[in-house]
């Protein structure tokens, strides 16, 4: 199941924000939205997730456009996990957890399908044994795998993430990119928004990379995270290399002052 931009034109308050994206997202297959900040890298996250109606263009789900459907159905196939997702109840992780079925439950209340969907969420990301535990109390990266548990509890077909690996630190950032792979190997579309070029590209099968609201480029992660056209987008000179375990290293490089 394709998710697809349409020439999404957005501004906000009379100032542009997003001109003429497009790009299609494969189900079973992570896309990393990059550029830098001020690019529209967020903003274009909300069109997908159907939060904002693009001021033209259009988002498509397998051929439906996402701002046309009704608000229960889209949350039963997008998840959307949000940049700085707060907790605000000192409720147990599983609790939490249970909240993400909220677009799949009927008037009588959670049914077995659904206590199936939350272990099954749990269990993907480790966090079954901290079902019982209070989430307020649990720690950083704790937190983020419980709140991604939430989002998988609710079986969307697509799950978006904004900053994902902010506030973890690089044990829990390696742990939830090996998740999130995990997440689209078992066929779920995934689209993250991230900043750091390596993470990038040790997880992306395709890249959408943008500057000041703008496509730069998009395809593949090989074709898009080269040293040129990453320079084209940061400004900044980029080393591509190799990490001692075989994946990519991108490093921005200061230029020589003179």
């Amino acid at each position: 199941m394709a998710l697809a931009a349409e020439a999404v034109s957005l501004a906000l308050q009379g100032r542009p924000i997003l001109a003429g994206i497009s790009g299609e997202l494969p189900s079973g297959a992570i896309t990393v939205i990059l550029g830098p900040n001020g690019a529209g890298k967020s903003m274009l996250l909300s069109c997908l997730a159907g939060l904002r109606r693009p001021d033209a263009g259009r988002v498509l789900l397998d051929g439906t456009d996402v701002a046309g459907m009704p608000a229960r159905t889209r949350a039963q196939a997008i998840g959307l996990l949000p940049q700085r997702a707060e907790i605000h109840w000192d409720i147990d992780a599983r609790t939490l957890v249970g909240l993400g079925r909220a677009p799949h439950r009927g008037r009588f209340g959670p049914a077995a399908a659904d206590e199936a969907a939350i272990d099954a969420a749990m269990e993907m990301t480790g966090t079954a044994q901290l079902a019982a535990r209070p989430v307020l109390r649990l720690s950083g990266g704790e937190q983020a795998r419980v709140l991604l548990a939430r989002v998988l509890a609710g079986e969307p077909r697509w799950l978006l993430a904004d900053e994902p690996l902010a506030s973890l630190d690089p044990a829990h950032q390696a742990d939830m990119l090996a998740r999130l792979k995990a997440v689209a190997a078992a066929g779920t579309g995934v689209a993250l928004v991230l900043h750091d070029l390596t993470h990038a590209a040790r997880v992306a099968d395709r890249v959408l990379l943008l500057r000041a609201g703008r496509l730069l480029a998009g395809g593949p992660a090989d074709a898009v995270l080269r040293p040129d056209v990453l320079e084209a987008a940061y400004d900044i000179p980029v080393w591509r290399g190799t990490a001692p375990d075989g994946a990519p290293l991108l490093l921005p490089v200061r230029r020589a002052a003179g």
